[in-house]
């Protein structure tokens, strides 16, 4: 089930966006929520790699291990996270504007839900919305600066 895209144009060429998206550890520091991400056992990122996150919710913090679904460098990635009864993929892409001086940057997140939690989807998805639909704005400050 989709549940939102952003759309953001970040003022720098796709190498650049990808130094800072294109790396793992550096998650947290524009999406909201992750306290670390760690790099998988055998270092190799790639399609089903899977990395361990530590995540931060009201105040707790829990560990758990999100999935690398795609990993095209430096075009874009997915991210499987969740579980079972709920789960979220979040595809993001960068390409390049036509003179490639910026960064056309999309964030398109679906939501798989089962069981009870199916009659709560619309409040999950605009939940998503407010809190990772940032994601790619905070992202754009870090390789700008602006």
């Amino acid at each position: 089930m989709h549940a939102f895209t952003v759309t953001e144009l970040i003022r720098a060429p796709v190498e650049e966006v990808w130094e800072i998206a294109g790396d793992p550890t550096r998650f947290p520091e524009w999406m909201r929520g992750l306290g670390t991400v760690g790099l998988p056992d055998d270092g190799l990122l790639e399609g089903g790699a899977e990395l361990p996150v530590a995540v931060t919710e009201r105040g707790q913090t829990r560990h758990a291990t999100m999935r690398l679904a795609q990993w095209e460098p430096p075009h874009g990635f997915a991210l499987q996270a969740g579980g079972p009864q709920a789960g979220t993929l979040y595809r993001y892409r960068f390409e390049p504007t036509r003179e490639g001086a910026a960064t056309r940057a999309t964030l398109e997140a679906e939501i798989r839900i089962s069981g009870k939690w199916f009659l709560l989807a619309w409040l999950l998805k605009r939940g998503m919305k407010r809190s990772d639909g940032g994601q790619l704005k905070a992202l754009g400050f870090l390789v700008t600066g602006k």
